[in-house]
């Protein structure tokens, strides 16, 4: 009978089948995981590299954290902005959109321009009449005061309703 050298895996091999009294170890390559792919599972030596495909994120998704060699895509759900907020930041693929509450006008300002899903809408502060105007056009919550000049009683006419904040005088003529 001859006895022979048991055979010693290479480096990037591992043992598929163990040696027995009558038979050699058999050696394979350990797999190597593609670009497209991480090792889900380390190679031993009676083992081999276990890999699975990178997960790819949907259009409804970003990545929150780029595969490495032994860990697979994390991707997240973008945010959604709701009616109440604009997204005053884009999304990326690498990075989620960033959404802002919508200003509120106050009773004093009007909105001049109003919102869109990407803008916030801009406030303007109302008109203010001076004292010789009085307001011609109420504000809203989507337009400015009107202010108009008030009436002035030539030296011929007579006032005969005083002027308010929102209505102008009345002059008639002075009987000679």
């Amino acid at each position: 009978r001859e006895c022979a050298r048991t055979t010693i895996c290479a480096v990037d091999a591992y043992e598929l089948e163990p040696s027995t009294a009558t038979t050699d170890r058999v050696c394979a390559e350990r797999t190597t995981c593609g670009s497209s792919e991480y090792q889900t599972a380390a190679p031993t030596t009676t083992s081999d590299r276990a890999c699975a495909a990178v997960r790819s994120c949907t259009t409804l998704e970003y990545e929150q954290q780029a595969p490495t060699p032994t860990s697979n895509r994390q991707c997240a759900i973008t945010t959604l902005c709701t009616a109440s907020q604009y997204q005053s930041v884009a999304g990326t693929s690498s990075t989620d959109r960033v959404c802002t509450d919508l200003s509120a006008c106050t009773s004093a300002e009007y909105e001049a321009v109003g919102a869109t899903s990407t803008s916030d809408r801009t406030c303007t502060a109302q008109t203010m009449c001076s004292a010789t105007q009085y307001a011609s056009q109420a504000p809203t919550a989507f337009t400015d005061r009107v202010c108009s000049a008030l009436a002035v009683c030539s030296t011929r006419q007579y006032q005969t309703v005083a002027p308010t904040a929102s209505s102008d005088r009345q002059c008639a003529e002075i009987d000679a």
